[in-house]
């Protein structure tokens, strides 16, 4: 027998979570539920992620490959822990250069709303080979546990980050001549964990860029989610401010940062917006920026009816009645994380944080009538971990119109980002 190691971990999705089935009845891409009809988290996704953190030639020693090299890691589904609320999320694709949505670019998934646990095995069938796979799996671990990893589908907007509570990562190893031991272990059975090892996961340094902003809401906000129950007791406006199921807490979606910033990083940048937010057409590339989910605390909710006016009869136009609840006030944080940045995306990015504090980078929907402002309490860089002082001295007065130093700030990120290279 071949030295053997199990682990068994447990994870706390701090986002909301995107793992497509095979058969989407509900939306157009439903969670992959098991036969209980409870969410899980594929073996396959998660190899895919953990071979993501190899170079080439160790992916082939440690998870195989197509030509007959044979896994040395088995990887199992990561199942549900307790409760989790699956709610669905609205999305359109608005057209390129005008705020209008694009001929059928309507389209709705389901995500596993934050808080849900789940538990996973992983086996190493032969840990004795050339190979320290207790250092990658280790690292994968940390990686995931710090954010620079995520699981399922559009990590670049917020979705998949997870983190391990303490001791939620045991191990247990057989050596060559216990095969009795081995034998009697069930990976699946609680008592067989009972004198595990606890995995200690250590911080992993970020060498991005991370800017994370305290907002507070001014005013209303409208990203919407559309309702169906028009009737009865159960009737609902015709759409409401997207908020968590669990906690019914408003939220903004990462893509919905994502939209309104790339939207507004065309006027700012005479790069091309593909190399940054990333890109579905011709040659498709991956967002190297991610945006966070931001959930709202505090405020108010109000419900308010509304009449379309025919411009030119000025009388209420028949069927044209429509109620919305939305949110007003609150204070929420946004994050922004950039791995490996380029020096030419600084300065717009702190043109576009600009923009947002003074009233011009409105976020969500019916901005032309004054909804989705917001204020900087608090603003930091950090690059490689440190912080550019002159980026949080610029938002230091949230009540005053911000004009940052642009040039200061670029030279201080620039400097840090030549330190980080060395």
């Amino acid at each position: 027998m071949n030295k053997k190691i199990y682990y068994r971990y447990r994870f706390e999705t701090l986002s909301a979570l995107s793992l497509g089935g095979a058969d989407s009845l509900e939306t157009d891409s439903d969670v992959a539920v098991d036969g209980l009809g409870r969410p899980f988290v594929p073996a396959s996704s998660l190899a895919g992620v953990f071979r993501s953190t190899l170079s080439e030639r160790d992916a082939v020693l440690l998870l195989g490959d197509l030509e007959g090299n044979q896994s040395r890691v088995r990887i199992y589904d990561a199942v549900l822990s307790g409760d989790a609320n699956v709610s669905v999320r609205d999305n359109v694709r608005l057209e390129k250069d005008a705020k209008i949505a694009a001929r059928g670019g309507k389209f709705d998934y389901q995500v596993v709303d934050a808080g849900a646990q789940f538990t996973g095995i992983l086996e190493v069938c032969d840990a004795s080979g050339e190979l320290d796979s207790a250092g990658y799996i280790k690292r994968f671990f940390e990686l995931l546990n710090s954010g620079m990893l995520r699981i399922g589908a559009k990590k670049a907007r917020g979705l998949g980050r997870v983190s391990f509570p303490s001791g939620a990562v045991e191990r247990v190893s057989f050596e060559c001549d216990q095969v009795d031991a081995w034998l009697a272990f069930d990976a699946f059975d609680e008592e067989s964990w009972e004198n595990a090892e606890v995995v200690r996961l250590d911080d992993v340094a970020s060498r991005g860029l991370l800017v994370t902003l305290d907002l507070s809401v001014k005013g209303a906000l409208s990203i919407r989610q559309y309702t169906t129950e028009a009737f009865g007791p159960e009737a609902s406006p015709d759409y409401r401010q997207l908020a968590l199921a669990s906690s019914g807490e408003p939220l903004i979606p990462g893509t919905t940062w994502a939209g309104a910033f790339r939207s507004a990083y065309r006027r700012v940048s005479p790069c091309s917006e593909s190399d940054l937010f990333g890109s579905i057409e011709g040659g498709a590339s991956l967002s190297r920026i991610v945006f966070s989910e931001s959930i709202v605390k505090g405020g108010e909710w109000k419900q308010i009816t509304r009449n379309s006016i025919d411009r030119y009869t000025g009388g209420v136009i028949d069927g044209a009645l429509f109620t919305e609840l939305t949110h007003f006030g609150g204070s929420t944080t946004l994050e922004l994380y950039v791995d490996k940045p380029r020096t030419e995306w600084i300065a717009p990015l702190v043109a576009l944080v600009a923009d947002l504090h003074n009233g011009f980078l409105p976020v969500g929907g019916l901005t032309a009538v004054g909804h989705g402002l917001f204020s900087i309490n608090s603003a930091k860089m950090l690059v490689g971990g440190v912080d550019v002082r002159s980026f949080s001295d610029a938002f230091c007065h949230p009540d005053d119109l911000v004009c940052p130093n642009v040039s200061a700030i670029v030279d201080e990120a620039e400097t840090l980002l030549a330190v980080g290279s060395e």
